[in-house]
């Protein structure tokens, strides 16, 4: 799934509708158990770290740890 922008669950449901491909497919594909990413399209988790995250990140829902936020060191 290319990513120019970051996509919301619709946005990642219907291109999933749209391309004819299951979530089951892609995720088994990807390396992900399909629960996440059923949870990430759902809205039962934000993909804040773990697998979670690196999932969201492939869908497009999220960009990569390094452009999320800036560490302020003491």
């Amino acid at each position: 799934m290319p990513i120019d922008e970051i996509r919301t669950a619709e946005q990642v449901a219907a291109w999933f509708r749209r391309n004819g491909i299951t979530v089951v497919a892609w995720a088994e594909e990807h390396g992900f158990e399909p629960e996440i990413v059923y949870a990430l399209i759902s809205g039962r988790t934000r993909g804040l770290r773990g697998r979670s995250h690196e999932a969201a990140v492939a869908l497009g829902m999220k960009f990569t740890g390094d452009a999320d936020v800036a560490v302020k060191k003491s």
